[in-house]
């Protein structure tokens, strides 16, 4: 099971993680959502005013930069986990993989957006989360992840969108 980065991202008093990721639901709510990541008591605010507004969904996509770029000796630029329940002061999130997605767990081990975001989705009413680790390297690639949108788009599913998507797709 695994536990937050403690003093590193998250505070590792449960109190003040609660502080800082307890929103409210608004009326007004959007299948996607984008949201910023880092120390989460810089970006707490963000998290949850994105949050508040997301639309409950049977499955929720949860897109993210990786932090140390793409794999050696990889090919693809789109990554998830195997299933993992990542536990929080609400519950446990469920994270799902997605077959032809999946990279060594052990990669993906210090990658620490999911976890981010994990107490924020265990406050939704189904908090099934699919993961997806993007090393955006040009068009084609922001290209093969408009296409793995496009295909989980079904109309029960709403996505988060974290990280500097605008840096790393602008010219594309």
């Amino acid at each position: 099971m695994r536990t937050f980065f403690s003093d590193i991202f998250y505070p590792s008093d449960a109190g003040k993680l609660t502080a800082l990721t307890r929103f409210e639901r608004k009326d007004e709510t959007y299948p996607i959502i984008i949201v910023p990541h880092a120390g989460l008591s810089f970006v707490s605010e963000g998290l949850k005013a994105g949050f508040s507004h997301l639309q409950q969904a049977e499955r929720y996509v949860f897109i993210a930069p990786l932090h140390n770029g793409a794999f050696p000796d990889s090919d693809s630029s789109l990554f998830t986990l195997s299933d993992t329940l990542f536990p929080t002061p609400y519950g446990k999130v469920a994270f799902r993989g997605i077959s032809g997605l999946q990279a060594e767990d052990s990669i993906l081990e210090e990658e620490y957006s999911a976890e981010l975001t994990a107490p924020f989705f265990a406050q939704m009413e189904n908090p099934a989360v699919l993961p997806i680790f993007t090393a955006l390297s040009g068009a084609e690639d922001v290209k093969k992840l408009r296409r793995l949108i496009s295909a989980l788009s079904d109309g029960k599913t709403s996505f988060v969108i974290s990280g500097n998507f605008a840096e790393e797709g602008k010219t594309e």
